[in-house]
Parts: structure tokens; C-alpha cells; sequence
């Protein structure tokens, strides 16, 4: 495999595309098909227009092997060094293969960058931002689920937040703003 760390954590990796190219197009570690991302993306693809997709945070581009031809992903990034990692096709194929339309990637604070797109366009957007080993709090306020991911959302749209860390449990912050927000919030464990 061809692994991408950031201090002690994982973001990413993918099985080397240079000795089996169809093992290489799906999806490993906490991206696997059998897990939580894999069941949003069931319930995604089962909409009536299952089309435009937005993802904060890169990593290897892992989420790009979800990809069907129609849909349209767009990615931010606020590492630049990430975006080279994951867009360089020795290392990495996520993004060269995905078999949506991938937008050129908007590099900068997710949270910022996406507040400038349309509004009600996506259909679903995937928090999967780390920095090293947590997630950046900024983007689990209320302020920003309510002002931006909703606003940039379409009206049956779904929000995906990947909460894994290794010091503050977040599920209970979620749950609390959803709920405030008369949103419905599900959690999903997954030990890959």
C-alpha cells in the first residue's frame, strides 16, 4: 500500500495501483464500503438526484472512489502539500479514477470556502477534516452547520462527519446541535 501520515494518524491510503488497478479503486480504511461513509453513500445514491457532492478535507482523495459518473465532487483543502500528495498519480489514483466529475480542488479553510458557493446545491457534504489528530473544532459549531453546510445544502440533503480523534468525544457535541437544529443525528462506530 501507498500510505499518507500526518504526525501519528492516518488520512489515507490506497492499494498500490502499479500490481492490481481494481484493488486500487476502492476504497480502504475508515472509507471502506462496509462502513459508516459507505452506508451514507447507499442512502445518497438512493435519492432522486444523487448529484453533487462536497468534501472538506483531502487527505489521499479516498472519498473520490464513490464517485458515479453524473455526480460531481468538489473538494477543500487547506493544505496545498495535501492537495500535491493526493493529486500525484505515482501515489495516488483516488482523484485520476473517481468516476464523478471532480472539480478543481478549492484550497483554503473549508468552512470559508464553501460559505461562497450557491446555495441548496449539494446534496450531500462530508466533514472529514483532521489535523493531525483531531478535528478542527471550527468546523462542528452550530454557527457553522447552521449558516453554511445547511444553506449550501438541498432540502433532503445529508451532512456526514467523520468525528474520529484520539482526545475529545464529539458525538455528544453534534448531538446537541442537531438537536437544537431539530436535525436527526446518527452515530456509527466502525472498528475497520
Amino acid at each position: 500500500t501507498v500510505n499518507l501520515f500526518h504526525g501519528t494518524t492516518l488520512h489515507g491510503y490506497q492499494y498500490y495501483h502499479g500490481t492490481d488497478p481494481q484493488r486500487a479503486a476502492m476504497p480502504v480504511g475508515y472509507h471502506h464500503f462496509d462502513g459508516p461513509l459507505g452506508q451514507v453513500f447507499e442512502v445518497f445514491n438512493n435519492k432522486l438526484n444523487p448529484d453533487r457532492v462536497a468534501v472538506l478535507g483531502l487527505g489521499a482523495g479516498t472519498v473520490a472512489a464513490y464517485g458515479k459518473p453524473g455526480q460531481r465532487f468538489t473538494f477543500y483543502e487547506i493544505d496545498r502539500a495535501i492537495v500535491d500528495i493526493a493529486e500525484n498519480h505515482e501515489w495516488f489514483t483516488y482523484l485520476r479514477d473517481c468516476r464523478a466529475e471532480v472539480e478543481p480542488i478549492r484550497i483554503g479553510d473549508g468552512r470559508l470556502v464553501l460559505s461562497k458557493e450557491e446555495d441548496g446545491v449539494f446534496g450531500l457534504i462530508i466533514l472529514d477534516a483532521f489535523t493531525s489528530d483531531a478535528v478542527p473544532v471550527h468546523l462542528l459549531t452550530k454557527e457553522a452547520i447552521e449558516e453554511v453546510y445547511l444553506a449550501k445544502l438541498q432540502d433532503d440533503g445529508l451532512i456526514a462527519f467523520n468525528i474520529t480523534n484520539r482526545h475529545v468525544a464529539l458525538a455528544p457535541v453534534l448531538a446537541a446541535v442537531a438537536g437544537e437544529l431539530d436535525l436527526l443525528a446518527m452515530e456509527r462506530l466502525d472498528y475497520y
